[in-house]
């Protein structure tokens, strides 16, 4: 790594990342990830773990004070906040069980999802683009997890991806079903150097189910009161999720004992017919579960509409962090804009509590100087806790296609030299991470800056940008001649297409095939063309503020229903969609326009005698000439 002549560069890797392996009946230290790797690294790096804790907002902290009372017991099992237990089955991936399970917790009881792990872990391998330098069944971390969720790669259903624990293989091209904007990271318990439960408790309240590592050994574990207690020497080696607690749970139901009462409960992902089905009991005095900084909770998973699009340069996410020997790190993204836009967050990772934070947008930037552009944007602010955060604008910048714009942003985080998070390709970890020159920028002062490319190869800051398209309202509307015609009789339909702005819409059509009882005749249009045998009425572009209009002649030829739709289509954003379709029913009904005669019967003379037509309704001299016909007409046919 080349060192600047004005200042020295601390480069910290985040690789105090435990990657947990798939625990089998026993786990021998062996198959324990003890991040030997990391003995590769230049001895002028340090590893670190910096991340404590995160919040969703300025406002929603995991903080507490002394006079907090917490209950005695709590359990999300009881309260609706928990998913079915899953099974990880050969597969090394309880990482991304227990991050998807803390994720599904956080919505519930409003929203319940099955998120699917089998994406997690597949895409996030070495056999895709955006994958890490694992194996589809690998170990992984909270990072990995992390990273894969706010790419907006997913997360996605178990639906759409089930589990194969013998598969690598995941479809691509899947949409994702949420978008995650924030992370929470909670302290680990003995952070402040004594043992304290209390964060993690009041985050589970609060939240939901906490992603949590642990070392696990059968020897350790009593399977007749499904309890666990660690006091070994080895390092952690399982994700679990800790989803409540007992303060007066034994200490004699552990091995051996605890040293004192009290146990978290842990949600396993070893299926429902392990432990207490799928549960278990860990103590308090658990060596290390929950003393690591990796108490995670995934959540703020806001529906997909509230971002169109996403800019980014670290797919691969928190890789490692840097800094200029100073609590203050200014760091910058230029991107160009795909289409017209409206720029309305970014996010960025906070690796300290309390951080201060100074958000600018520039508008066409030159070149390497990311505030060279026009100021279009500033904001300012606290994050009370560390983790991913996104800062929403409460505003819309626009943005004009092909032009540049730049994020950003200083961050002071006290008792931190190393504010800044970067991607860049760790040997074993994230080889895959590129970076091109102009994209990512680094200042100690906000003034001079330095390309990120030219101080580590392949590197970029982790911030990203959001946006909304600026898009037409296209609406459409249709009405029926004649909701009830009679059959053999001829109706119209009227289709209306309006653009309610504010953009011209471009390849704009409607798909509105005729119901089967009727016959097409005609139409009727200024825009475009209409096909009736495939039923798409192409009208081309409609500039903002126009009205297309097609009338559809048609004949009625059967009996029935009359179910119609015209459906909208655009290539073009549409930011209401709740207006692109219109439904018609009618029905045909068969009407006799033959009217029933009575007629005066004249009394033939040679016929004196009539049958009674009150009796059977039929005239006689009709019923007479009718067996004339029928006895006349069959003298004519002959066998051949």
């Amino acid at each position: 790594m080349p060192m600047n002549k004005y200042h020295l560069i601390v480069l910290t890797l985040i690789f105090g990342l435990i990657l947990s392996l798939v625990i089998p009946d026993s786990v021998t230290a062996s198959e324990v990830n003890n991040n030997t790797h990391l003995n590769t690294v230049k001895e002028s790096l340090t590893v670190h773990n910096n991340l404590t804790s995160v919040k969703k907002s300025n406002s929603n902290t995991t903080t507490y004070s002394k006079s907090t009372v917490l209950p005695s017991y709590y359990d999300l099992r009881k309260l609706g906040k928990l998913t079915p237990v899953k099974q990880q089955g050969f597969s090394g991936t309880c990482w991304a069980f227990a991050a998807l399970g803390s994720l599904e917790s956080s919505l519930l009881p409003n929203e319940k999802w099955d998120f699917s792990e089998n994406n997690m872990k597949n895409l996030n391998s070495y056999n895709y683009a955006w994958g890490f330098d694992r194996g589809y069944n690998d170990a992984g971390c909270w990072e990995q997890a992390l990273a894969y969720l706010t790419r907006y790669s997913g997360p996605v259903t178990s639906a759409q991806d089930s589990f194969n624990d013998f598969s690598g293989y995941s479809p691509i091209g899947l949409t994702a079903v949420k978008h995650v904007q924030d992370a929470i990271l909670i302290n680990a318990r003995n952070s402040n150097g004594k043992m304290d439960n209390n964060p993690i408790k009041i985050a589970i309240m609060k939240y939901g189910a906490v992603y949590s590592l642990m070392r696990y050994d059968d020897f350790y574990f009593n399977p007749w009161t499904n309890a666990y207690y660690y006091n070994g020497s080895n390092d952690v080696n399982h994700a679990i999720d800790i989803v409540g607690w007992d303060d007066n749970y034994s200490k004699n139901n552990f091995v051996n004992g605890a040293p004192g009462n009290g146990a978290f409960i842990i949600r396993n992902s070893w299926g429902a017919d392990w432990g207490d089905n799928g549960y278990f009991y860990v103590s308090y005095y658990d060596k290390l579960l929950g003393n690591s900084n990796d108490n995670v909770v995934f959540m703020d998973a806001e529906p997909i509409t509230n971002y169109n699009n996403i800019y980014q340069y670290d797919p691969l996410g928190y890789v490692g962090s840097f800094g200029f020997e100073s609590d203050v790190g200014w760091f910058s993204n230029v991107f160009t804009a795909r289409s017209n836009e409206k720029l309305r967050a970014s996010s960025f990772y906070v690796l300290t509590p309390n951080s201060l934070y100074d958000l600018y947008v520039y508008l066409n930037p030159k070149g390497n100087n990311p505030i060279s552009g026009k100021l279009a944007f500033f904001k300012e602010g606290i994050i009370s806790t560390a983790g991913y955060k996104t800062i929403d604008f409460g505003k819309y910048i626009s943005l004009l296609k092909g032009h540049k714009f730049s994020i950003v942003v200083k961050l002071t985080t006290p008792n931190s030299t190393l504010p800044i998070t970067i991607e860049y390709p760790m040997e074993y970890y994230s080889s895959k991470a590129t970076a091109n020159p102009g994209e990512s920028y680094v200042s100690m002062n906000g003034i001079f800056w330095e390309d990120m490319t030219s101080i580590i190869s392949n590197a970029n800051v982790c911030l990203k940008a959001f946006t909304s398209s600026i898009g037409a309202d296209l609406s459409v509307t249709k009405v029926m001649s004649n909701k009830n015609p009679s059959l053999y009789s001829k109706i119209f339909y009227t289709i209306t297409v309006k653009n309610n702005g504010p953009v011209t819409a471009e390849n704009v059509y409607i798909s509105d095939k005729l119901p089967l009882g009727l016959s097409f005749l005609s139409y009727v249009t200024k825009y475009g063309k209409y096909n009736p045998i495939t039923g798409v009425w192409n009208i081309g572009t409609l500039p903002n503020g126009s009205v297309a209009t097609i009338i559809i002649n048609c004949f009625v030829k059967r009996t029935g229903n009359l179910t119609n739709e015209a459906i909208l289509f655009s290539s073009t954003y549409d930011p209401n969609l709740t207006n692109n379709f219109a439904m018609i029913n009618g029905k045909v009904v068969q009407q006799m326009n033959v009217k029933k005669v009575v007629q005066k019967i004249i009394p033939i003379k040679t016929c004196q005698n009539l049958i009674p037509m009150q009796k059977t309704g039929t005239n006689i001299i009709s019923f007479v000439l009718g067996l004339i016909m029928v006895f006349g007409g069959t003298s004519i046919f002959r066998k051949k």
